[in-house]
């Protein structure tokens, strides 16, 4: 599987419990930050972004830009 890296554009961003604003807000990420994607998990415009620890957030992805590895 393809490793795609998802960097924050937006100045601040929240991350979600799941893929629409209608979730919790679990967090603010920065412009500059950035998370692997999970490609398996995203969904419509919202990008599954993984943890280190391993848990599993919901970012817009109007607000990044990508880069494959």
């Amino acid at each position: 599987e393809e490793l795609v890296t998802a960097y924050i554009t937006a100045s601040s961003l929240n991350v979600r419990k799941g893929p629409g604003t209608w979730y919790d807000s679990i967090t603010k990420v920065k412009k500059g930050q950035s998370f692997l994607v999970k490609l398996g998990q995203s969904y419509n415009e919202w990008i599954a972004i993984e943890y280190k620890d391993g848990s599993i957030g919901y970012i817009s992805e109007k607000y990044v830009t990508f880069n494959a590895i």
